[in-house]
């Protein structure tokens, strides 16, 4: 099924993409839209639609694996196609979130053999061999640095530096002759001995220099553990006081090719957070951003580093590069443009706040006060938000907002879908609630009204999936009703609409594996699953009426104006009788049945289905006599005339014999399996603390 995202960006140009506000849609939303301009070759508009990703505010790590990202859409979009500037400016936007969420040395690693291959193929030999001499130095043993070499400096014309590189692996790959890297690093010593290799270009004769000896370092003894590194320069900012030596400034801009992944990486330290290093440092960028377009990336965040308390201002899951102020942070919550889980983001960062400056604990109660209680609060597009809200509170234990939050649930404006008010009590260790007691003959399930948006919980006994439907809405085609049919009509408790709803993703999964909850919660988090029972509350059929495929409430509406026109025909109302029974809506079609017997008494086929209607519906006494009636009304005079009236006679003879057994109608014999016995309450109960936990992991809307 193709999403409304979907069409939405299919309609775009690469440039239109651009100009799409970030924060709009959340970034897994947009992955699939990546996949989907992948899958069909289109490079432009998913080179765009990335590009949006890293412009949105959101960081869902649970989801999104944004170094991956990174490196795709530098190396395999924007080196290989040439355009190495914006490899460079994305580069630099890497390097920044790498360190700013979670830096890890292999990875810091990996984006400076990229930028090292951007200056080399640009041209700026010495800014690329600097790099390379650096992380040498830093680690003479890691061989997958020479790999690299031999890979990469061939293509770049310094294939004599790259045989000195490989000579010097070789060594270290016989102390380690099980090194992964042997054979690629062998192929490559002879495939350049093979080759007569060009003079080398014009490099700085120090830096060259600086590179051999590099090759000369030996590897740490085994078992040690590798010290943190930084380029020479680096060391001596870390050991600078409070004023910066000015030569030592004016050197380290003139190098910043080569050093701003090191400078990226003091100013993101933890151990330096409020120190001069750290002030010195973030200066440093500052000036080189001012003349510099490669590190535009970083704008917003050095803008934002002129005040010395910005680490105080960064998020886990909000803000790719940098911070954001509370000010910010207030302008994300509100902003009904942005996606709710962004804004969501934007309130679990700001919870995180309490913690980090807790002289704000007053006033970001007030705002969640004002939150909970203002006037857009009340509205149908707001409920997944507040309830969302109220969930993060119930996380931090802000037991101060206990009457909102209770007012909230009161008023009927929280979507049950993410928690209920006994949840919270259990969580806060307060008086657990009265207990509701729930049914154990049906299906609780959550359906969406179409009219006001509103998800609401429903107890139905049985769904019929009506599948010509189901096909045609899994192909992205527009449908006037869900595929699941529920057995009652259902009415939203807001806005009276009935029948207009559609499934949501989690009661479509609790559907498909009913009594299999350990399947259902493998199947949220993406892992494999064991075989598993249908659902013995589902019955999936092919509605057909009017001799072609059709939804059977699309089929009941058609037979109702029907009926308004011909007042005085039976046949509209058995015909109505018998979708109603397809549906499991009996007490409905016992109606429309008596209704087609008060026009004509006649109307066999409507008697005998009255009969087996009330008798599944458990009127024994009634259903016996409808049968007995149906029987004596039809004479061997009537069976010569028509043969259907044979069936009718048999069933309704069947019937009988049924009643008497103690079985369901013949009707239900052949179109309804038995349902399994339910789980106990215990039971039951157990298994929704269990989904809630799970859910609280993952959420599905």
């Amino acid at each position: 099924m193709q999403s409304q995202i979907l069409k939405h960006f299919e309609k775009l140009s690469a440039d239109e993409i651009c100009q799409e506000p970030p924060g709009k849609w959340k970034d897994s939303e947009l992955f699939d839209v990546v996949n989907f301009f992948y899958e069909e070759m289109d490079i432009e508009r998913e080179t765009a639609v990335r590009e949006l990703i890293f412009s949105s505010p959101e960081n869902d790590t649970q989801l999104l694996d944004y170094t991956e990202l990174y490196f795709e859409l530098i190396h395999d979009f924007y080196i290989k196609g040439g355009q190495l500037d914006k490899a460079h400016y994305w580069l630099i936007a890497a390097l920044a979130y790498e360190n700013q969420h979670h830096p890890h040395p292999h990875t810091i690693r990996e984006y400076q053999y990229i930028l090292a291959e951007i200056y080399l193929r640009q041209g700026d030999y010495d800014a690329g061999l600097q790099i390379f001499a650096f992380l040498i130095q830093a680690d003479p043993g890691h061989l997958e640095t020479y790999n690299t070499i031999a890979s990469l400096f061939p293509k770049v014309n310094l294939q004599d530096l790259a045989i000195h590189a490989i000579r010097r692996a070789l060594e270290l790959a016989k102390k380690d002759e099980t090194s992964y890297l042997l054979e690629q690093v062998q192929e490559a010593h002879e495939r350049l001995l093979a080759e007569e290799p060009p003079a080398l270009p014009d490099i700085d004769s120090h830096i060259l220099a600086a590179f051999h000896e590099a090759l000369t370092f030996d590897p740490l003894p085994e078992g040690t553990t590798q010290p943190e590194y930084y380029p020479p320069l680096i060391t001596d900012l870390l050991n600078q006081g409070e004023t910066l030596d000015t030569t030592l400034r004016d050197t380290i801009i003139r190098q910043w090719k080569v050093l701003v992944p090191g400078l990226l990486q003091v100013a993101f330290a933890e151990d330096y957070a409020g120190t001069a290093v750290n002030r010195h440092a973030v200066s440093l960028l500052q000036q080189i951003h001012d003349t510099e377009p490669a590190l535009a990336s970083l704008s917003r965040w050095l803008e934002q580093a002129k005040d010395e308390n910005w680490h105080q201002l960064l998020c886990a899951n909000i803000g790719k590069i940098g911070g954001y102020t509370t000010a910010e942070l207030k302008t994300f919550i509100t902003d009904t443009s942005r996606n709710v889980y962004i804004r969501n983001a934007a309130i679990e960062s700001f919870l995180e706040r309490l913690s980090t400056i807790p002289e704000q604990r007053p006033d970001i109660i007030n705002y969640f006060r004002a939150l909970l209680t203002r006037k857009e609060a009340y509205k149908a597009s707001e409920e997944l938000f507040t309830s969302l809200l109220i969930s993060n509170l119930t996380d931090y234990h802000i037991k101060e907002l206990y009457p909102e939050i209770k007012q909230a649930f009161t008023e009927d404006r929280i979507d049950p879908t993410v928690l209920d008010l006994p949840f919270i009590h259990e969580e806060w260790g307060m008086e657990p609630l009265p207990h509701t007691e729930t049914r154990q003959d049906g299906i609780y399930v959550y359906l969406t009204c179409t009219k006001c948006q509103r998800t609401r919980h429903y107890f139905v006994q049985h769904v019929t999936i009506d599948m010509t439907t189901y096909n045609a809405q899994t192909e992205g085609q527009r449908i006037p009703y869900d595929p699941y049919i529920m057995d009652r009509p259902i009415i939203c408790p807001k806005c009276n609409a009935v029948d207009q709803y559609e499934t949501t993703i989690i009661t479509r999964l609790r559907l498909a594996f009913q009594g299999n909850e350990e399947n259902l919660m493998a199947v949220m988090l993406g892992e494999e699953i064991e075989e598993h029972t249908p659902n013995p509350f589902i019955t999936r059929i092919r509605s057909q009426a009017f001799g072609q495929d059709m939804h059977p409430l699309a089929a009941l509406n058609k037979y109702k104006q029907i009926a308004l026109n011909r007042p005085k025909d039976a046949e509209p109302h058995w015909r109505m009788g018998n979708i109603l029974r397809q549906i499991w809506r009996d007490e409905q079609a016992r109606e429309a049945y008596q209704h087609s017997l008060a026009l004509d008494p006649n109307e066999l086929y409507a008697l005998y289905s009255l009969a087996a209607t009330v008798h599944d519906i458990g009127d024994l006494s009634e259903a016996q006599t409808l049968y007995q009636k149906t029987i004596q009304r039809i004479s061997p005079s009537d069976m010569m005339k028509d043969d259907t009236l044979i069936d009718i006679s048999l069933l309704a003879a069947e019937g009988l014999k049924a009643l008497k057994d103690g079985l369901p109608s013949p009707y239900a014999r052949d179109y309804r399996p038995m349902p399994e016995k339910n789980l106990s309450r215990k039971e039951r109960r157990a298994q929704k603390k269990k989904l809630r936990k799970m859910q609280k992991k993952k959420r599905l809307s």
